[in-house]
């Protein structure tokens, strides 16, 4: 059962770090424009708002990492063998669970920024949460 949870985790971690990393390619200028979903330019409007950035980098820059993370917390005791699979898998589920529960958090921060102080609706900000 814990094996597919694992699973679970990193299918939706890959999807996370994909979402946030093209965030982060465009805007550092690396990847052309994301057409966002529905037209509009509100997704520009919410990435490049002031609550965009953090320490002069893309806030999704920072999700990517903590994406990244959780994929290879979720991933590497599966790979893994001998003692240090099981020694690994019991110190990541507390990884884990910190960090998930610290994303969502700061994730729902940033859904009621995005619509009570920018008022704008990002789809892809939505999927990244």
């Amino acid at each position: 059962m814990r094996r597919w949870v694992r699973v679970a985790m990193a299918v939706l971690a890959t999807i996370g770090a994909i979402d946030t990393g093209a965030i982060t390619l465009k805007r550092w200028g690396l990847l052309g424009p994301l057409l966002c979903p529905g037209g509009g330019g509100d997704c520009d409007r919410v990435l490049n708002s002031p609550w965009g950035s953090l320490f002069g980098q893309p806030l999704s820059l920072f999700g990517f990492l903590a994406y990244f993370a959780v994929l290879l917390m979720a991933v590497l005791p599966l790979v893994l063998r001998g003692e240090t699979r099981t020694a690994m898998a019991e110190r990541s589920w507390w990884g884990l669970f910190l960090t998930t529960t610290g994303m969502a958090v700061f994730s729902l921060l940033l859904m009621a920024v995005m619509v009570f102080k920018i008022k704008a609706f990002c789809s892809f900000c939505v999927l990244s949460a």
